[in-house]
């Protein structure tokens, strides 16, 4: 891989992480249609129940799916990139099952409240109780993207974040791909990143030397990529930041090693890394 590849991977997997949030946005309008096509369903039976004629129509009706339904920005992007739920008819089907469940659903379909804070913080809860650990949901999105299982977590706290904002009547718009883009930060994250990858690549092959260097009998076809990957990454951020202290960059790749690598991955990477970093 050329750095122009590199670089142009890393673009595309922040793009995904993004894309990740409007596709489970887009959940809000396919759940809400499974729920209005359930009580059309019961008011058509022969013999429908007093509750079939006349369901509650809170969650079916609720303020959130129908303001991403309505966002011509939101439906723009969204119908552009091809993400539907038309297709996981199941997974709804399940999901809005389990939701009838919930202590919280049942709360809030029992509320005389009714609103668009409200309805917001129906779908933070849901944000926050049905997606993660879904067997179901890390089916669909493994087909999707080789990137969405391991992102869906830091996908859903934007979810959250969200709904917060559409909860106090702020319109919604699409986020940038770099943090340092919704803040008044003076140093960019794209400038961090692109660094970083840069510095790796410049000294890709001294630092595998200084790391064949200092382990006796060290064989690289044998030793984890990823930890490679990490410790030459790790390198990289103390060079081109040598601002940083060592030890929050030494911990910052042992944390990565702990969810990516193998379980004696922790204390390789941390090993090695101060070895390198802090011995002189």
């Amino acid at each position: 891989m050329t750095l122009k590849e590199g670089e142009g991977q890393l673009e595309l997997s922040c793009e995904s992480t993004r894309d990740l949030w409007l596709f489970m946005l887009a959940v809000t309008k396919a759940l809400t249609d499974e729920a209005r096509s359930r009580i059309e369903a019961a008011r058509g039976k022969f013999n429908p129940t007093e509750e079939e004629r006349n369901p509650n129509l809170k969650f079916a009706e609720n303020r959130i799916a129908a303001l991403f339904a309505a966002d011509p920005d939101f439906t723009r992007i969204v119908g552009r990139k091809k993400f539907s739920w038309d297709q996981y008819d199941v997974f709804l089907r399940h999901l809005y099952d389990t939701l009838r469940t919930r202590d919280y659903y049942k709360a809030y379909m029992a509320s005389a409240e009714c609103g668009l804070k409200e309805d917001a913080a129906l779908w933070k809860n849901i944000f926050e109780n049905e997606f993660e650990d879904n067997a179901e949901l890390e089916d669909i999105l493994e087909d999707m993207r080789i990137w969405w299982n391991d992102d869906l977590p830091y996908a859903l706290i934007w979810c959250c974040r969200t709904m917060d904002e559409l909860g106090r009547g702020k319109p919604w718009s699409l986020l940038p791909l770099y943090m340092s883009d919704l803040s008044d930060k003076t140093e960019s994250d794209k400038a961090f990143v692109f660094k970083l990858i840069r510095t790796a690549f410049a000294n890709y092959d001294d630092y595998v030397s200084r790391i064949a260097g200092i382990t006796p009998k060290w064989d690289r076809s044998r030793i984890c990529s990823t930890d490679l990957a990490l410790i030459v990454a790790g390198l990289a951020e103390n060079a081109a930041f040598p601002e940083l202290p060592s030890g929050v960059t030494i911990n910052e790749y042992v944390e990565i090693s702990k969810y990516y690598s193998t379980p004696e991955s922790r204390s390789f990477v941390n090993g090695i890394l101060d070895k390198l970093i802090n011995t002189k």
